[in-house]
Formats: structure tokens, C-alpha cells, sequence
């Protein structure tokens, strides 16, 4: 107990800062009032060192009551409502974001045509103008006078004697088995003949052409590796020719050991002659196996008549050989000179310089070439507005042989003026109005349209005057058949009365002077494959320096540029 007490007795310990003064408590077990106890230090959540409750004051403090809880009840429409509203602006942001994705991805792979600007400047072109001639020969046609199969014996372009073998119609069934007859009979005449050959009558010639074969074939020997294949066809033309005539002279031998093979030769060679004709050049000249029906009618004699509806109307049709051919059908054609002639009518103002006689360079066209020949003025006749130009000429003709209508041009001659590329030309329809149907109220320039009292004025975009005519563009209110006054002496008056019925297509390009593209028309004054040659100076026209869109096809009238 003492040692408790002694224990009980003891200090606490605190810092001087929190101790504060309270009345001492008496000692329950000893009845002695204990020494005053330190102050309790003031907690954070005590206020104006109010004193601190005890646990037990704590506890018996009464408690707020527990509230009862009610079950909540919960609409399922309602909440489905919820939660399709909730989802709407999450769908409809997604969808913003597709959209633009896809226009981005959209821009990313279509290319847009670029428009491409060209500023016009002077230029030329030596583009020629080009002229359409008839070709005229003298020429002949030679007709077959029986149903059969052709023989020729000469090639196209030779040159042909008069009265020369050409060729031959035969009925190939009959005449097949007497000519192998005939054969054999020549082969058999042959091989006797050689074995007389001293006895011949014709021995001399005999031994001389003999000769002549054996000194070919020796002037040949040895040359044939340094020439080219048509040695070998010269050597072979001369030695068969040599043989030829030798086999004639013995077949034409009278024996009277062959008299019995000559005379049944004679009756098979009577008997092919009824199963085929024979066919000799009329003329002499160049052999041909085309034609094309017009050469009896075409020729030198007809070069006086001849009219530019007809120079005009012919074309090319010229038809190739046939092996098998019918009674009346064309043979072959002899061109009978080498002198051939081309008409042609060309403008006045052109040939007005020209005189029987001149010479020109032609620049003929065949087959995407070019070939150049000399011709000589043979006649002039002036007409109306064209004048007929005769040429002839006696170069190159095998090249036309088979020509009837031929495209040329002369010396070539330089236009000047604006130039612009083909693909800044368009075509626009517009409105064809008189020019005193034209009106201008202050700076704008129309038409009065009828409305029954002193007409309605409307302004038009006029683009360009042309022989008495504006063009100007249709509109809603002014089109074909629309009614429109006309002035008389500067008056304009109800009862005069024009109604709009022309429609003209102009040529003309987008002028883009300004951001705006704006039609503007042109006139042509000559033109090849890639550019034009504009006339410049008018005054709705294309002037020098202008802007332009190069490639027209690719913008509208009104389409900013820039």
C-alpha cells in the first residue's frame, strides 16, 4: 500500500506551457487532499476550454432514432429513356468524326484538275492550206471474152510492148489434159532432135545457141557470192531464153519421121485453143491489174469539161485482180504514157498570178508521206470565185498509178495572229439578234421585250458583233421565239416587232483576266493539230496579253479561277 501510494504520489512531468492551475482532490482511501493534479492539455476539438466529456456522459447522451427505409420503385421505360438519350450524342459525335474522316481520305485521293492559265501572244503557223486534185491518165482497160481461170505472164509495173502475150483464160478442166499431152509430144520431138542434131537443117543456129549457153553460164561462174539474188535470176532469164529458142527452131522442124507426133500435136493445140483465149496489150505503156472503171472516161480529152462538182464527187476505189473471172470482167490496165495530169480549183485571188506554162512544187500526200514533185501549169480557167488549175507531170507516176483523187498542198505559207492551244477552244450556242434590236439603258446594253405597252427592257450579256448581228447569251426571260422591239430612225416602237429564230454555235475560250472565267469568241484564220491562229483587233475579241484557260474542258463560264 505504500508503495502505491508512494507511486500515486508522484509528479507528472508536462511542459510549463500546458499546465494549468486546478483545486486539489481529496484521497479517497487516506482522506487527505491529494496535491493539485497538472492541468490537462486542451484538445483541438475542445472549444473555450469547455470541459471534455467523460466516456459514460457519452454514452448516456440519447441517440438520434434510425429513420425506417421506404423501397424505391423504378419506371423501366423511364430508365430505357435514359439511356437512349445518353447514347444519342455519343453516336452523333461518332458519326461527325466519320463523316470527316471520310471527306479528308475523300480530298486526299481525288485530284482536283488543275486549271491551267496561258497569257496569248503573237505567233504563226506554217500549216499550208490543203487542196483535194483529180488524177486523169491516158489508160486503157482489156476485158476477158470467156469464163475461166487467169494466167499472167508479166508482173504489175512492167513496162509492155504493144502487142505483147499478157495472159490467158482457160477452163482448167479441159485444157490441163492437152497441155500434158502437148508436153509430151514436145519432150519426145526434143530428145530426137538431139540425137540428128548434125543432120538438122538449123545446125548452125543450133550449135550457136548452144554456144551462148555454154558462154553465160561461164561469164556467171564465180560472180554469183559477190552479187546479190537477182544475179542469179539475170543468168537464169538469159540461159532460158537461149533454150527456148532452141527448142523452137526443132519443134519447128518439118520431119517426116515426126510427122504423125506434129500432127496429133496440131489437133490437141486445136482443141485447147476452143477451151481458152489469149490476151495482148493493146498499147504500149505500164501494166496494171487494178482499176477502177474510170479510165476510158478520164483521160487527156476530157480535161476541158471537166466541173468542180465532179473534181469534188470522185474517191479511190480501185479493185485488185481475180484469178477466177467472168465473161466481161477487167483483165489488167495499160497506163499508156508516163505524162499524167491532176486538176484542181483553188481561189481566185490565189491563181491570179499564175500563167500557162509557170511551174510549181506540189506536196503530194500518200500514205502519211510527203512527196514532192514538180508540176507545169498546162491551163487556166477562171470562174466566179474558184479558177481550174490543170498540172502535168511525168514524175513519179507508177507511185499514183492507183490513185484517182490525190490531197496536196503548195510552198507553205505563214499566217500571223493570236495564237492559242486546240484545248482552250470551245463551242457555245448563243442567240442571234439584229443590231438594231440593241438597246442601252445608262452602262447596261439589252433588248426591249414586248409585253403588249412600250416593252420591258432587258439587260444581256452581249459577247460579240458579227455582219449586222449581236450574240448575245439566252436567259430566262430572253430565248428563241421571245418577241422583241426593233428601232427605226433611233426610235424604238411597240408595233416594230422582231422575233428571236437564230441559234449560232461560235468558237471562243474563257478569258480570265479577272478570278471569274468569262466566254469570250474568236474567229479561226487557220489551225493544225495542236494550235490556232485567232484574229485579233476585234472588239469583243481576244486581245493580245489576255489571260486565258488553257484547257477548257475542265472549268464552266463563271468559275472562280483563283
Amino acid at each position: 500500500m505504500e508503495r502505491k501510494n508512494s507511486s500515486n504520489n508522484r509528479k507528472k512531468t508536462v511542459p510549463n506551457s500546458r499546465i494549468q492551475e486546478r483545486p486539489p482532490r481529496k484521497n479517497l482511501q487516506s482522506g487527505k487532499k491529494s496535491p493539485p493534479r497538472p492541468p490537462r492539455t486542451q484538445m483541438p476539438n475542445q472549444k473555450n476550454g469547455a470541459p471534455r466529456k467523460n466516456p459514460q456522459q457519452r454514452m448516456q447522451q440519447p441517440q438520434p432514432k434510425k429513420q425506417r427505409e421506404v423501397p424505391h420503385v423504378v419506371d423501366a421505360r423511364l430508365v430505357e429513356r435514359r439511356k437512349r438519350a445518353n447514347a444519342i450524342v455519343p453516336m452523333f459525335v461518332f458519326i461527325t468524326i466519320v463523316v470527316y474522316l471520310c471527306g479528308q481520305m475523300f480530298n486526299l485521293l481525288v485530284e482536283r484538275e488543275e486549271v491551267d492559265i496561258e497569257t496569248v501572244q503573237i505567233g504563226t503557223l506554217d500549216t499550208p492550206e490543203r487542196y483535194t486534185g483529180l488524177i486523169i491518165r491516158n489508160e486503157s482497160l482489156v476485158y476477158s471474152d470467156r469464163e475461166g481461170q487467169v494466167f499472167y505472164e508479166y508482173s504489175e509495173g512492167d513496162a509492155i510492148a504493144k502487142n505483147t502475150y499478157i495472159c490467158s483464160v482457160k477452163d482448167v478442166g479441159e485444157t490441163d489434159d492437152l497441155e500434158e499431152k502437148i508436153y509430151e509430144i514436145d519432150q519426145d520431138i526434143l530428145e530426137q532432135q538431139k540425137l540428128r542434131a548434125d543432120l538438122s537443117l538449123f545446125a548452125e543456129d543450133i550449135t550457136r545457141l548452144e554456144s551462148n549457153i555454154d558462154r553465160s553460164i561461164a561469164s556467171y561462174d564465180g560472180n554469183v557470192m559477190d552479187n546479190g539474188v537477182s544475179y542469179v535470176y539475170d543468168m537464169k532469164d538469159e540461159i532460158s531464153g537461149y533454150m527456148s529458142q532452141r527448142d523452137a527452131i526443132w519443134l519447128s522442124e518439118s520431119i517426116d519421121s515426126f510427122a504423125s507426133m506434129s500432127a496429133e500435136k496440131n489437133e490437141y493445140e486445136q482443141q485447147l485453143s476452143e477451151n481458152m483465149s489469149t490476151f495482148y496489150a493493146p498499147e504500149s505503156g505500164i501494166l496494171a491489174f487494178t482499176y477502177d472503171g474510170l479510165e476510158e472516161s478520164l483521160n487527156s480529152d476530157a480535161l476541158a469539161t471537166l466541173t468542180e462538182s465532179q473534181v469534188a464527187s470522185y474517191e479511190n476505189s480501185f479493185l485488185a485482180k481475180t484469178q477466177l473471172v467472168e465473161e466481161g470482167d477487167v483483165l489488167f490496165r495499160i497506163v499508156e504514157e508516163n505524162k499524167w495530169y491532176i486538176v484542181v480549183y483553188v481561189p481566185n485571188a490565189m491563181a491570179a498570178s499564175w500563167s500557162t506554162g509557170n511551174t510549181k512544187n506540189l506536196y503530194l500526200t500518200l500514205d502519211d508521206n510527203i512527196i514532192d514533185i514538180l508540176g507545169k501549169v498546162d491551163s487556166l480557167t477562171v470562174g466566179d470565185t474558184q479558177t481550174k488549175v490543170v498540172f502535168s507531170t511525168y514524175q513519179r507516176m507508177t507511185d499514183f498509178m492507183d490513185q484517182r483523187v490525190v490531197r496536196f498542198y503548195f510552198e507553205a505559207e505563214t499566217i500571223s495572229g493570236l495564237k492559242v492551244p486546240n484545248d482552250a477552244i470551245v463551242e457555245k450556242t448563243l442567240l442571234s439578234i439584229p443590231e438594231n434590236c440593241l438597246a442601252e439603258s445608262g452602262s447596261a446594253r439589252g433588248v426591249f421585250v414586248d409585253d403588249g405597252a412600250e416593252g420591258r427592257f432587258v439587260s444581256m450579256n452581249v459577247l460579240t458583233y458579227v455582219d449586222g448581228f449581236y450574240y448575245v447569251e439566252p436567259s430566262d426571260a430572253v430565248t428563241l421565239g421571245t418577241r422583241i422591239l426593233y428601232k427605226e430612225d433611233d426610235i424604238f416602237d411597240s408595233n416594230n416587232i422582231y422575233t428571236i429564230s437564230q441559234l449560232e454555235s461560235l468558237s471562243g475560250v474563257y478569258l480570265v483576266n479577272s478570278s471569274m472565267a468569262e466566254f469570250v469568241s474568236i474567229e479561226i484564220l487557220d489551225q493544225n493539230q495542236e494550235y490556232a491562229i485567232i484574229k485579233s483587233g476585234s472588239i469583243y475579241g481576244l486581245q493580245s496579253y489576255d489571260n486565258i484557260v488553257a484547257n477548257a474542258k475542265n472549268i464552266q463560264e463563271g468559275q472562280s479561277v483563283y
